[in-house]
């Protein structure tokens, strides 16, 4: 793992997570990443349940972590300066309108990677595919860098 800012804010917050126990799994360009495809980040995108996320914010809040503005479901480790963006179990990507593809529950979907827990591929690249196929503004979803070699084939 990288000892940029956005990578410091990944370790602290999956030690965070671990050790209170709250499934996550890490989505988005980190997870990517993992799998050996490399993306370049500036954020932390983590699936939890609706409860995951309430029971995190009572751990975090004020200890290094901020909420990106009152009620909101993202935070801010304000050590990296890097924002940390949540997407709930049962919600749907891109557009966020019912289809198919649903962010699953990371205590059934996720396994574990060498530094983190985050989805198998098949699901992260289902999820991208339902996203940028709903949503012009994530276009870049189905275009992640997929279709590149990775460098590894493992987590």
């Amino acid at each position: 793992m990288g000892e940029a800012n956005v990578q410091q804010a990944l370790k602290r917050l999956a030690d965070l997570l671990d050790k209170n126990d709250i499934p996550y799994a890490i989505v988005g360009a980190l997870a990517l990443n993992e799998w050996g495809y490399q993306r370049v980040t500036v954020d932390v995108n983590v699936l939890l349940t609706a409860e995951s996320l309430r029971r995190l914010k009572s751990e975090a809040l004020g200890l290094g972590y901020v909420e990106r503005f009152p009620g909101s479901r993202g935070l801010r480790d304000t050590e990296a300066n890097i924002d940390i963006d949540f997407l709930n179990t049962g919600e749907f990507p891109g557009d966020g309108k019912p289809k198919a593809v649903a962010f699953p529950d990371p205590a059934k979907a996720a396994i574990r990677g060498q530094r983190v827990s985050l989805l198998p591929l098949p699901t992260l690249i289902n999820l991208k595919l339902a996203s940028g196929m709903s949503a012009s503004h994530r276009l870049k979803d189905p275009a992640a860098g997929i279709g590149h070699s990775p460098r590894k084939r493992s987590p």
